[in-house]
């Protein structure tokens, strides 16, 4: 029997979860309906657009482009500044509720998730009516609205969730590919980025369904065996089974700095605060790492990063940082910056610690640390301890109240 799956996607989250915050405060104001965006200070030079309402795109307001320039388009736009812990409560409180109506659920990302309906309509009508229901009951006990993309495979249920927005409910099933699907641009479709999208143009590749009628060869030569999963993503093929995602691919933390780092040891300082938080969060996961990547975003905005690897894999700060350093002064060409991340790859989940003879003991002393350290926070906070040399660093605080990003695999 085909499966029936929903790709269920919180519409503007950021934005959608702050104005049901703030309406609860001030029910008169709903930010939804007026200019407003999601993003950092603009004095601090945190200023990226995160989410923006439906009043801000009209005049042009784009996620993901700088505050100064959203500013520029809109004067009278309101910035409400991101708060990671009201996202965090509302995503766990619409995965809880999607709970309710399927036990086989698949978090994507903070704001959205898959739903397993295969052999459910018994209990809530056919897939639209159980969508509609979901959807419906969201909007009641929570507040905001969502997408729901239905198909028979994650790719084509997420591929339909977004289509027209907002609190829309969309169909993508193998029959429809030709009327709703292949007419796309290329750029529309999973995987597709700005790099791989001019490399299809190149080609005369400029629709889905034109990718989806070229020769495999062709793409092999061109793609290598990324070629094989263009080819299959453009007929709507999907082979990955409906399982949850317990491990991301990687986990990291970013900061744009309030003013230019210039020196090598402001550099470090804001890496080790960086490092620290992304390493706090790996290992409430219960994971390892066994690679390290770092970029670094100069003032004239150029970027540039390097990934280190560790010979085993890795939990501790210690440890992790020393991989974090090593990629820092292999690339640094001492110019000033204004954005650091790290990132922690090569993600394992009960993978097996391997030490040397000689330094298996200066290793458990290093883990045992790392230990006290979370028993710590997990009863007093995270920022009830920290390092000594990043304390009360102007540079460091702001890494404080940044959320750790968890990338999930991909379909």
């Amino acid at each position: 029997m085909p499966k029936t799956i929903f790709h269920i996607d919180a519409n503007s989250a950021f934005l959608s979860w702050s104005a049901v915050e703030k309406r609860k405060q001030n029910p008169d104001l709903d930010l939804r309906l007026i200019p407003s965006a999601v993003g950092g200070q603009v004095h601090s030079r945190k200023g990226i657009v995160l989410a923006a309402s439906l009043p801000a795109k009209a005049c042009g307001v784009r996620t993901g482009e700088p505050l100064y320039l959203a500013l520029r388009k809109c004067p009278n736009l309101h910035i409400e500044p991101p708060d990671f812990h009201i996202y965090e409560k509302y995503s766990k409180q619409m995965y809880a509720l999607c709970n309710r109506f399927s036990p086989d659920l698949m978090k994507f990302s903070i704001d959205e998730l898959f739903l397993n309906y295969t052999g459910l309509e018994r209990f809530w009508g056919s897939p639209m009516k159980g969508a509609e229901r979901i959807r419906d009951t969201i909007y009641k006990e929570l507040g905001f609205t969502v997408n729901i993309g239905i198909s028979t495979n994650n790719l084509l249920a997420k591929t339909a969730s977004d289509f027209e927005k907002p609190n829309k409910i969309h169909t993508l099933y193998p029959s429809e590919l030709a009327q709703k699907y292949w007419p796309l641009p290329i750029d529309r479709m999973f995987m597709v980025g700005k790099s791989t999208c001019a490399r299809l143009k190149k080609l005369g590749i400029y629709t889905i369904g034109q990718l989806s009628k070229t020769d495999l060869s062709i793409l092999r030569y061109h793609f290598k065996t990324f070629g094989l999963q263009l080819y299959q993503y453009a007929n709507g093929i999907s082979t990955d089974d409906f399982k949850p995602i317990e491990v991301p691919k990687s986990i990291g933390c970013g900061i744009t700095t309030p003013q230019d780092v210039t020196t090598l040891s402001e550099i470090l300082r804001v890496a080790m605060a960086l490092t620290q938080k992304a390493v706090h969060s790996l290992r409430s996961q219960k994971l390892t790492c066994q690679s390290v990547e770092v970029s670094l975003k100069r003032t004239d905005f150029i970027s540039f990063s390097h990934r280190c690897k560790g010979d085993t894999p890795l939990d501790d700060f210690k440890s992790i940082f020393a991989l974090v350093k090593q990629a820092i002064e292999e690339m640094w060409a001492n110019q000033p910056l204004r954005a650091l991340s790290v990132r922690l790859c090569n993600i394992e989940i009960d993978a097996i610690m391997q030490y040397t003879f000689f330094g298996s003991a200066k290793a458990e002393q290093n883990r045992a640390l790392q230990t006290a350290m979370d028993q710590i926070r997990a009863k007093y906070g995270y920022e009830s301890i920290t390092i000594a040399s990043i304390l009360n660093n102007p540079l460091c605080n702001h890494v404080t109240k940044t959320q750790p990003l968890d990338i999930s695999s991909q379909l």
